[in-house]
């Protein structure tokens, strides 16, 4: 449900209509009862809102990409022991918001994601354009191709 709402935004973004891509990506924060067991507590959204961040940049609406980034920034500092590429939604979204920060961020993350942390890994990889070993991890197939897709997206944008 989330992946596929996130194909449609991207396709909106490329063809200009923010707008619209606003609607699908809030959409894809829902959890309708009939595909799932229900919301989480606290679901990671990072990949959602950093792409309604850009949407709404594009819009005009620049404090709430501002605010939304922020949170990004936030959340990947309160969970950096998290085995996930989304860390690098933290690290653009940082970039993004002309942090001083933004290279202790890095740091910080590299401090705590582990060589067996291959997600974590490859989000280090993707941000630093570290392409020998994004090709090592991409042929480890434990990030889907949807989501290799998306990520790589995201730092082209």
């Amino acid at each position: 449900y989330e992946r596929a709402h996130l194909g449609v935004a991207k396709d909106l973004m490329a063809k200009k209509k923010y707008i619209a891509a606003i609607t699908i990506l809030e959409k894809s924060k829902e959890w309708p009862e009939n595909i799932g067991v229900g919301k989480p507590y606290a679901p990671d959204e990072r990949r959602q809102d950093y792409m309604l961040a850009l949407a709404l940049d594009k819009s005009g609406q620049s404090d709430k990409s501002k605010s939304l980034l922020k949170s990004i920034t936030d959340y990947t500092l309160k969970t950096e022991r998290k085995n996930t590429i989304d860390h690098l939604f933290g690290l653009l979204a940082s970039k993004k918001l002309n942090n001083d920060n933004e290279g202790s961020l890095l740091n910080h993350l590299e401090q705590f994601i582990g060589k067996n942390d291959v997600k974590g890994q490859a989000a280090l990889a993707l941000f630093k354009n570290d392409v020998s070993s994004l090709e090592k991890i991409k042929a480890m197939g434990v990030v889907p191709d949807d989501v290799w897709k998306t990520v790589q997206w995201a730092v082209k944008n």
